[in-house]
């Protein structure tokens, strides 16, 4: 009858029976469709038929929830009228929402985190912290200024004139960040100098009162630096300002280690 694997929906297969009164007679034993209201139950065939009756509720039950479905949709009521302008229902809880954004501004990270948990929303992001800039400490008597990197040994001698220090150097051309030297580089061994002329005085005077294992970045000024002739064979420019980084490895003093 076309109902192909649900043939035992076939109406030959199925009777519509009323439920019986405990005084009704065999005889009563079949209703007419009612549109439902007649208590109708789907019957199994004589020789009982199990798992196609619960599979007939089942496709029942299916129908039923699909054109409840359909019916829920088309009742919703959309967010505009008929010419597209908002209704008022769909503004509902907007009224205020200068007030709170405003609020919302001047909450501390966590209020504002605590605040939209409450109303099911997601966390606000913390901005990220400003990397520190270092602080960069004026030398008496020069315009070339330091900032320590790593503190040295607590309590150590420290680089006077006259003594003799070996340090790791790396130098750069402050325009360009282009590096033109470093002890560090392949093939390169520490510097050894003596404090008070056998550097630049930018360098000399940065690393005074240095002690041992102590790094200093410097910022030197060209006029303390190599000036305006510059330092052509290792790409240093006329007039460039200089930034080094200094780390004393040794200081002697006398021809003796201090």
């Amino acid at each position: 009858h076309g109902f192909g694997v649900l043939s035992f929906l076939s109406p030959s297969r199925l009777e519509l029976r009323a439920l019986r009164r405990p005084e009704a007679s065999p005889s009563s034993a079949l209703l007419p469709l009612s549109c439902g209201l007649s208590w109708p139950v789907w019957a199994q065939e004589e020789n009982g038929d199990p798992m196609g009756f619960a599979l007939t509720i089942l496709g029942v039950v299916v129908v039923l929830l699909g054109f409840g479905f359909v019916g829920w949709v088309f009742s919703l009521s959309p967010a505009t009228d008929s010419e597209g302008r908002a209704k008022a229902s769909s503004l509902a809880g907007l009224e205020d929402i200068d007030d709170k954004l405003e609020a919302m501004e001047k909450m501390t990270p966590e209020e504002a985190d605590e605040y939209q948990m409450r109303r099911g929303g997601l966390k606000r992001e913390k901005p990220e912290k400003q990397k520190e800039e270092f602080q960069f400490i004026a030398i008496p008597g020069a315009d070339t200024l330091y900032t320590v990197l790593q503190e040295g040994t607590e309590g150590a001698a420290t680089v006077q004139p006259g003594d003799e220090v070996t340090v790791h150097a790396t130098g750069l051309v402050t325009q360009t960040k282009t590096k033109f030297w470093s002890t560090k580089d392949a093939g390169q061994q520490p510097f050894t100098y003596t404090c008070g002329g056998g550097v630049i005085k930018g360098w000399d005077m940065g690393a005074r009162g240095m002690t041992k294992g102590e790094i200093r970045g410097l910022r030197i000024p060209a006029s303390e630096g190599y000036g305006g002739r510059g330092f052509p064979s290792w790409g240093i420019p006329p007039n460039a300002d200089l930034l080094f980084e200094i780390e004393v490895l040794e200081i002697k003093r006398n021809g003796q280690p201090v």
